[in-house]
């Protein structure tokens, strides 16, 4: 099997090389990971500039751009062949809710489930993760993928997305399917001077509100469970669409 692996958090995150580690058991894997940190990326892809390719090791290079960039030319040109599977993470923080609009993570995985190839994002819901998380989000990752690739393939388009509670964990971890939930982000806009006098902002900082809605992700990651969430292409609302063309003239 060949895997393709990526992530939004760059090219030495902690997150990257421990997915690598849990995926190398599946077959062989081939990092392309942005050169520098690209959170909140959301789909972005570079059109307007040159990108940079750097190796950083065997099967293992870094992207000057966003994590889409980095599954594209992973996917269409430093991979021989097409991969078998996409892989994105492990995040550092969550993806819940709202926050698979933001996230680089996801939309990266999106790319690959754009290209028809099985495509995951793993997230570790921990602000500040010590060793024993990552070795919990490690585990995890091992347990999903050994289920994962017993099942059916997943309609093009679609693409799993996987929050990891932090440690401690039972053994198996208790694999949840669930909706998104809710997540509110304090409105916060904080204003400050430079030394020339001019104004420049930083928005939000302050940490979200999760809804605790029962069946959502929100909820089972702070019941400490592995919420697996299936996601789309199509962001088409289809009640909508079909109430909208009795209302259309």
């Amino acid at each position: 099997m060949r895997i393709l692996i990526v992530n939004d958090d760059g090219i030495h995150a902690v997150g990257l090389r421990i997915l690598t580690e849990a995926a190398q058991s599946f077959g062989d894997c081939l990092v392309v990971a942005p050169h520098d940190e690209c959170s909140a990326v959301s789909h972005a892809i570079t059109l307007h500039a040159p990108l940079r390719l750097r190796e950083h090791g065997p099967q293992k290079y870094a992207v000057t751009g966003t994590p889409t960039d980095c599954a594209y030319l992973g996917i269409h040109m430093v991979s021989e062949s097409k991969p078998d599977l996409v892989l994105s993470g492990i995040n550092f923080g969550p993806n819940l809710g709202i926050d698979v609009l933001y996230s680089g993570t996801v939309a990266a995985a999106m790319e690959g489930a754009r290209a028809g190839i099985p495509s995951l994002a793993f997230s570790l819901a921990a602000r500040n993760p010590c060793e024993e998380d990552w070795g919990t989000a490690k585990r995890v990752v091992h347990e999903v993928l050994s289920w994962y690739l017993k099942q059916p393939p997943m309609a093009p388009g679609k693409l799993l997305n996987v929050n990891i509670p932090r440690s401690p964990l039972p053994v198996p971890a208790q694999l949840r399917a669930a909706c998104l939930g809710e997540v509110d982000y304090p409105t916060h806009v904080e204003t400050r001077k430079d030394p020339r006098g001019g104004h420049y902002y930083w928005i939000g900082g302050r940490p979200p509100l999760l809804g605790d809605h029962t069946g959502s992700d929100t909820a089972m990651i702070q019941q400490k469970e592995v919420s697996v969430t299936p996601l789309q292409l199509d962001l088409t609302d289809f009640d909508e669409l079909d109430d909208l063309r009795k209302k259309l003239p």
